[in-house]
């Protein structure tokens, strides 16, 4: 296979143009340009419009005038206007949808009607112990395309796209049908943390305006059926795959079905948690997700079907582009996937007509095909690594080129004395092939993978040479099952048990490589700059091979900003102060502390829920300034919304010490036990807190101190919330109150304690009326009273009865809060929110 694609791309090399990749650089530029004016309001559309066609009128003069620099460059300013145009297109398009001005932050009850845009998918709820009960039920996702809706008495005309959640499984509806909702309408909760997940952009780019919450399948209530071609079509693919469905459902066991549904048709909604960081620690996401290789291998089984059958070359083509663009259609057309057919269908034709095919021209064209659709797929993370994993096999058969050296004498002594190595090389061949692409694949992916999941998987190197022709096995088995199921339904025990067995050694596989220990570690990624840069100086360590000057000095370049310049960038950041972080989880807590010695504490992580946003709020913030340790994690009290996040904590961060109080280990509320044996497991110390007792931190001047107000060792009550751990944080004279959720008798308790002088006091129970902060504010003398809250009343009726002088800040209105204090003693803080605004 390499030997005959070296063939290909490398006959008359030094001659080749590529056109195409010119213009796909041009029209990327075009577009990237677009979106950072667009996103500030720099640039209208006329005057993109009135760009582009000047520059088509100087191009078109240029040519007609012979005037051939001129007319080059011209056409360049042409493709990347182009990119500009469409881009603002899709975007001004995106504006123009009047449903989002019915919805705000909190929600609205409204009522719409409108035409269901996709098919209805069920996402299955998470159980387990660290799961509270209220959360194990599924819901239904579908995007509806929005013609009218109700908020008060008359209907409007709107336009938009709205993502639907119904709670349960919405069995009535389908695809293109006409539908009446009644719902609660709000806008996607913007980033509130640093390095957040930014949900609202991604849902920007799908075309998405607003959010639509259902409490039940019986609220949507189907209007009419679609008589548009169009919607059958997409009808009978839903059909299919739920046929395919079923006989997942029919012959595999329950942990082969949701892997079988994620790589042969590329639904990731029943994998759970679990399943996805495992293939993330063994370094095998891409074979989780529908991408090239699958389309790939795909083709692979038709081409070998087709020589079975004594299908002629030009026969077995068809066959290779009908099966390919139907699968395409039936999968769920990420551009990973719509990108390997175009390049599949673009080599077949080229192929067929006896024309030479350069694998990066084609890979180019197959850019602006798919930029022009879709603009935004140019910031799609799924298309950049399928790009990238592209350009490196290409890259990776030039460097195998490079490195071949054949000498026919010593061909021929081995020959005749060695025969066994003779026998051995075409083995060993495919496996240095292998070694190579697989080499260069993870190098010029792994810093894009890092910067996004935060995870480095070097036995992914290994592995992969293994799990490609086993994934070729296991899709093989599948696509088999598939057709015997269809077509022979007598046979479909038989090959569903082969696949079977297949899925779940090809798992015990990935399962293997991630349990092996240093196979795979946690670790910020680079900034922006830096991944720009490392992007700009790849490409161009390759481009410049006849020029062997450049190529040192561009090569000197390349190793300088992957080590010296990386180093730099990860660093830790240091700052000779206290940096306290109260982070926006909604209802709940998660408060990271840095001290000035460097040293990190966590104080409390959860919400209420499932605990992930919390998690990811903690990991994104500690990888975002280059944390990579935890000293120690406090947990305030027993209660969900206090600990929930920890667990995944735990799993991506060296814990020093877990410091609990002792009525946590009673061990009455769900998960708490599930913490503690969570924390054996990462060989986390476990210690209890009591009252009077100091964390021991290290020597600064001027000092820091944490000492435990509450509770007493013989303090005792019914409420894990007046048990809380209550602790007081000072750096020189300055200090802050953390108290967790205590109230009542605990609250009464600490009350009676002689005055403590606070700087700042984090308000109990989220601001809650019972946890009476006017008498901690007087008992503690606070002048800044802070809010962890999901609920946007609180700050307003805080503020209404406060003393006058004493600031309140809210997570809900500021997003992340970070309070700071330098040696002077000065105290400032930092709103997220408004940072980002400005």
């Amino acid at each position: 296979m390499i030997d005959s694609l070296r063939d290909s791309n490398h006959r008359k090399s030094q001659h080749l143009h590529r056109p195409a990749l010119v213009g796909a650089l041009a029209l990327g530029t075009g577009i990237a340009l677009d979106s950072i004016l667009f996103a500030s309001d720099l640039i209208s559309f006329k005057a993109v419009w009135g760009a582009g066609c000047l520059c088509l009128l100087i191009a078109t003069t240029a040519i007609f005038t012979q005037r051939e620099r001129l007319a080059t460059w011209a056409v360049l300013l042409c493709c990347v206007m182009a990119g500009a145009i469409r881009h603002h297109q899709i975007a001004e398009f995106e504006q123009e949808a009047t449903v989002r001005a019915y919805a705000n932050a909190e929600g609205d009850p409204v009522r719409v009607r409108g035409q269901l845009k996709t098919s209805v998918v069920i996402d299955e709820a998470e159980y387990g112990p660290r799961i509270p009960s209220w959360l194990e039920l599924d819901s239904s996702i579908c995007d509806l395309k929005v013609h009218e809706l109700q908020a008060l008495q008359e209907w409007e005309t709107v336009s938009g796209t709205v993502r639907v959640r119904v709670s349960g499984h919405l069995t009535t509806a389908q695809v293109g049908d006409l539908v009446e909702v009644v719902g609660t309408l709000r806008l996607p909760q913007p980033v509130s943390n640093p390095s957040g997940y930014d949900y609202a952009e991604i849902l920007r780019r799908e075309g998405i305006s607003a959010l639509l919450s259902v409490s039940h399948p019986a609220a949507v209530e189907v209007i009419s059926t679609p008589s548009n071609l169009w919607w059958k079509l997409l009808r009978v693919r839903e059909a299919v795959r739920n046929e395919c469905r079923r006989l997942f459902v029919e012959y595999l066991s329950p942990k082969s079905q949701s892997l079988a549904l994620s790589m042969l048709l590329g639904d990731r909604t029943q994998l759970t948690k679990q399943d996805r960081e495992i293939f993330q620690e063994s370094g095998a996401m891409h074979l989780l997700a529908i991408s090239g290789l699958h389309v790939g291998i795909l083709a692979g089984f038709v081409t070998l079907i087709s020589r079975l059958v004594g299908l002629s070359e030009r026969k077995t083509a068809v066959a290779i582009l009908v099966v390919t663009v139907l699968y395409a259609g039936l999968t769920n057309h990420r551009p990973p996937v719509l990108r390997a057919t175009l390049l599949i269908c673009l080599v077949i034709f080229g192929t067929t007509r006896r024309r030479h095919v350069d694998l990066l021209n084609a890979l180019a064209c197959c850019a602006i095909i798919l930029l022009l659709i879709s603009p935004e797929d140019l910031f799609d993370l799924g298309a950049q690594l399928s790009f990238l994993a592209v350009l490196a096999i290409i890259w990776s058969i030039d460097l195998l080129k490079r490195l071949r050296v054949t000498s026919s004498k010593s061909d021929v002594l081995l020959s005749e004395n060695w025969r066994w190595v003779e026998r051995t090389k075409p083995a060993l061949r495919w496996l240095a092939q292998g070694t190579v692409i697989t080499a260069t694949i993870w190098f010029v992916t792994f810093p894009l993978i890092l910067s996004s999941f935060h995870i480095v998987a070097p036995i992914g190197l290994l592995l992969n040479l293994l799990l490609i022709p086993v994934a070729g096995l296991v899709l093989g088995a599948g696509y088999v099952f598939l057709l015997t199921g269809w077509f022979l339904p007598v046979l479909g025990h038989f090959t569903g048990t082969v696949f079977d067995t297949a899925l779940r050694w090809f798992l015990w596989i990935i399962q293997s490589g991630a349990d092996l220990p240093g196979g795979h570690f946690c670790f910020s990624g680079f900034p922006s700059w830096w991944l720009a840069g490392f992007y700009v100086l790849l490409p161009v360590c390759v481009s410049v091979s006849q020029w062997p000057m450049v190529q040192k000095f561009s090569c000197a370049s390349l190793c300088v900003w992957c080590f010296a310049i990386a180093w730099y960038a990860i660093l830790p950041t240091k700052n000779d102060e206290l940096r306290v972080t109260v982070l926006d989880v909604g209802h709940g807590l998660a408060m990271v502390i840095e001290l000035p010695s460097g040293e990190v504490l966590l104080y409390d992580a959860g919400n209420t829920g499932n605990g992930s946003r919390a998690e990811n709020a903690v990991k994104d913030y500690l990888w975002c300034r280059n944390r990579h340790h935890i000293d120690a994690v406090l947990v305030s009290h027993a209660d969900h919304d206090h600990f929930s996040g920890l667990f995944g904590v735990i799993d991506h961060f060296p814990v020093g010490k877990l410091l609990l109080s002792q009525s946590f280990l009673d061990f009455d509320q769900r998960g708490t036990f599930e913490l503690c044996e969570a924390a054996s497991r990462r060989d986390v110390t476990i210690e209890l807190l009591q009252a009077n007792d100091r964390l021991k931190t290290s020597d600064h001047d001027p000092p820091v101190s944490i000492e435990l107000l509450h509770p007493t060792g013989d303090f005792e009550s019914k409420s894990d919330n007046a048990q809380s751990l209550v602790l007081k944080l000072s750096y020189g004279d300055r200090s802050l109150l953390l108290t967790g959720d205590v109230e009542e008798e605990g609250l009464d308790r600490l009350l009676d304690l002689p005055q403590e002088q606070c700087d700042v006091l984090m308000s109990p129970h989220h601001g809650a009326k019972n946890s009476n902060p006017l008498d901690l504010l007087e008992w503690s003398s606070s002048k800044l009273l802070v809010v962890s809250t999901s609920d946007r009343s609180v700050g307003p009726r805080l503020r209404s009865f406060v003393p006058s002088g004493v600031d309140v800040e809210t997570t809900v209105e500021s997003g992340a809060l970070t309070l700071r204090i330098d040696r002077s003693g000065t105290i400032s803080v930092e709103r997220f929110l408004q940072e980002e605004d400005q």
